[in-house]
This record gives structure tokens, C-alpha cells and sequence, in this order.
């Protein structure tokens, strides 16, 4: 075999050998699109502080797929469209549902200082667009949402799926499930306890406001049509842990009047010690109930 045979066999096998051990890596693997974070699950759902005084933060990220980085930089551009959210209540929530339907943040609600962002080809693979909420303006049993959708990009294309709804979980430090050991007493003329009833539940515990707690009157049932004539509110004062008590609804409270209630917050242990005391309009019999909350 001649010289010239060689090295055809040799160059031949050093070309099949290449490209057997060619990385498929470092090729694009999937169809590169830019879309929103969550939006393939229509609804994105971000936990949000109550606070009092300041505005609270949160966003959406706009993102590209793909196993390798943009090729360029790419100028995305999102839109607020509320048409998007009755849609999304027929389709996916439909009449016939448990679930309560969103409606839309109004807009004086919140901030959004810009509706557009860059994905840069040297730079991360998604950027975040900041929205700015004014909580004290949410209701802990509204049910809002803001529909966003990709308006525009520079480069590439979007995702079918391109509409998301921010969704809003309001809580605050205190808010949580708490395991309740309880206590109902009557009181003689003096005020001292008697006849002892104990019980003992888990109860969740719901964020009003920055400081403030809804909860069920001790053992009632916990169920949404009882919140106006069932329900407490739960104060807590952040210079002394002390904890004030009132109805939330003081036109619906079905119990008695609350005559003198108190507490405190221990927060290095995270438990609610509360009482209040009634007097049954029947019988003219005082009682007091006590309730020790500790967050599970």
C-alpha cells in the first residue's frame, strides 16, 4: 500500500473519529423563545408583606429558553391587558367551581416604573420587571391579579403561553396555621373561674394588616360564609407584643358583647396568649375564654 492510500485511510478515520466525539452540547438543543416566568401555568403566585407605611416589592421575570445564550441582545416589551383576566375565569375556573374568580389590581394600586427590559447575550437568561404595591390597599379576601403579556421582542419569538396573572399571597410576620389549646370558664361575681370546658384545634390565621390578625372565635366552624358573624381581629402592638381583641364585623358578630379582652406575643417562641371575656344575655352568667395559639 503506497503512501497516498495511508494517509487517505488515516485523514478519512480522523474525520469519522471527530465527528462521533462532537459535543451535541455546544449546539442549540431546543427552539429558543422569550416568555414570562409562569405563564405556561397561566397564574403566578408571589407571597407580598403587608406594610403600613411603605411600598412593597415584587415582579415578573421575562426570560429566553434554550440550552445555549442569545446570539443578541434582545429589547422585550410587556403589556397590562385586563381583558385577560375574565378570560381566564371562564376557561379555567368556569361557573361551576369552588374557586373564587380573580379580578384586576387597580392600578392605583400598585407601580410599575418600566415595562421593558433587555436580555443581554453576555448577561443572565432572564431580567426582572419591579411592581411596586401599596398593600394597605388589599383587602385579605380580594382575589387579585395583574395579566400581563409580551408585546413585543427585538429578536426570536414568543411562547404560545404568552399571558401570565401575578397572583398576590398577602401575609404578614404573624400570620400562619397555629395549634390552639383553649379554655372556656364561667366567673363568679368576683371574677374568679369556675366550671372549666377545654378544647383544642389548628387555626389559620390570616394577615388584615401589617399587624393585625383575623381569626375564628375559639372552637367555631372555619368555614367563609361564618367570617362576618364568627370572626375576630387580633391586634399586635410591635412596641410591647401586646395583643388587643375586637369583632370583625361588629354589625354581623353573632356572640355575645366582648366585655374586656387582652393578650400578649411571646415572638421567641411564636405563641398568641389571648383572652376575652363575655356576658351571656340569657342567663346574665359572665364567662372567659382562653386561648394559647403556638405557630406551627
Amino acid at each position: 500500500m503506497n503512501k497516498i492510500h495511508i494517509t487517505g485511510i488515516l485523514l478519512a478515520l480522523s474525520t469519522l473519529w471527530a465527528c462521533n466525539n462532537k459535543n451535541p452540547m455546544d449546539e442549540e438543543q431546543y427552539f429558543k423563545q422569550i416568555y414570562l416566568v409562569g405563564a405556561y401555568d397561566h397564574v403566578f403566585t408571589q407571597t407580598v408583606y403587608y406594610n403600613d407605611t411603605e411600598a412593597q416589592e415584587t415582579f415578573i421575570s421575562v426570560a429566553t429558553s434554550g440550552s445555549l445564550g442569545l446570539d443578541e441582545d434582545v429589547n422585550v416589551t410587556v403589556g397590562i391587558f385586563p381583558e385577560e383576566v375574565p378570560i381566564y375565569n371562564e376557561k379555567y375556573i368556569g361557573h361551576y367551581s369552588s374557586l373564587p374568580y380573580y379580578s384586576v389590581l387597580p392600578e392605583g394600586v400598585y407601580d410599575i416604573p418600566s415595562l421593558q427590559v433587555t436580555l443581554r447575550a453576555d448577561g443572565e437568561v432572564y431580567e426582572q420587571i419591579p411592581i411596586y404595591l401599596d398593600t394597605k390597599q388589599i383587602h385579605c379576601d380580594s382575589n387579585y391579579a395583574i395579566p400581563f403579556r409580551i408585546t413585543s421582542v427585538s429578536a426570536y419569538q414568543t411562547t404560545t403561553d404568552s399571558v401570565l396573572l401575578l397572583a398576590l399571597d398577602m401575609q404578614n410576620e404573624y400570620s400562619a396555621t397555629y395549634a390552639m389549646s383553649g379554655s372556656l370558664h364561667l366567673l363568679d361575681e368576683t371574677g374568679h373561674e369556675l366550671d372549666t370546658t377545654l378544647t383544642g384545634k389548628n387555626k389559620e390565621l390570616i394577615a388584615v394588616s401589617q399587624y393585625e390578625l383575623r381569626m375564628f372565635y375559639y372552637d367555631a366552624s372555619e368555614e367563609d360564609e361564618n367570617i362576618a358573624s364568627d370572626c375576630l381581629v387580633l391586634t399586635i402592638n410591635p412596641e410591647d407584643n401586646s395583643v388587643s381583641i375586637r369583632p370583625w364585623n361588629t354589625e354581623e358578630f353573632q356572640y355575645p358583647t366582648i366585655t374586656q379582652a387582652g393578650g400578649t406575643y411571646t415572638p421567641a417562641t411564636q405563641v398568641l396568649d389571648i383572652w376575652y371575656e363575655y356576658t351571656d344575655n340569657d342567663t346574665g352568667q359572665n364567662y372567659r375564654i382562653r386561648e394559647a395559639l403556638t405557630r406551627q
